[in-house]
């Protein structure tokens, strides 16, 4: 428990400015609050209020709770537990600070200038502009495998060619993009490749069911 005591006092010192509201549950790791000083031994004089969360999780007369926080803390945890595969320890700052980040700039929420200019910018392009998913063939089997992408993303010598409350002329009408030799090549492989892969496998069922002895 004094362990826990120092852990905090010493994140409260680096991270808490004197005088700061502060609103806990009654865990007894927390009840050195009120002792907290800085680094040079001055008191941090936190504004301390608590929660019992064994009578209530809403403070009655303060409205005091911490709904929220954990709330946000159990969306950050779900999203770090399912990056940490590729993650370790000391990498944890970056990805704290990359959910802040998120946080900050969802789309409702985006107040940087420049974010809100790309935002605008993707309402001068046709949905056929964007590249919304990526494939990939398996050399094996042939199967064409296609997932939706995170992040959808501008095809290559796309240019803007809508533009609203502009006379008509200047956008241009959205056009089918015809399929280009080496992708069709690629396409009719596969098919083809799929097709033999069915016609084998059936023709080993039928070869199975008549070589099969029935007994009586």
């Amino acid at each position: 428990m004094k362990s826990d005591c120092r852990l905090r006092h010493r994140f409260d010192q680096q991270h808490i400015l004197p005088g700061t509201t502060v609103y806990s549950n009654e865990w007894a790791a927390y009840q050195c609050i009120p002792r907290l000083v800085d680094a040079n031994g001055t008191p941090l004089n936190l504004d301390w209020h608590t929660v019992n969360h064994s009578v209530n999780f809403v403070d009655p007369t303060t409205g005091a709770n911490m709904q929220r926080i954990e709330s946000e803390w159990q969306k950050a945890k779900r999203r770090l537990v399912r990056n940490s595969i590729k993650t370790t320890t000391s990498l944890m700052p970056c990805h704290l600070a990359w959910l802040w980040w998120r946080s900050m700039n969802a789309r409702p929420n985006v107040k940087d200038a420049f974010l809100r200019l790309m935002e605008v910018c993707e309402k001068h392009f046709h949905t056929s502009d964007f590249v919304t998913t990526s494939t990939y063939q398996d050399e094996k089997t042939g199967r064409v495998l296609e997932v939706p992408l995170q992040m959808r993303r501008l095809k290559p010598g796309a240019i803007p060619s809508l533009f609203p409350n502009c006379p008509s002329y200047l956008s241009r009408p959205t056009t089918v993009v015809r399929e280009g030799p080496e992708e069709k090549r690629l396409r009719l492989e596969g098919e083809s490749l799929q097709k033999a892969i069915r016609q084998s496998a059936e023709a080993y069922k039928e070869e199975k069911k008549k070589n099969n002895i029935s007994s009586f």
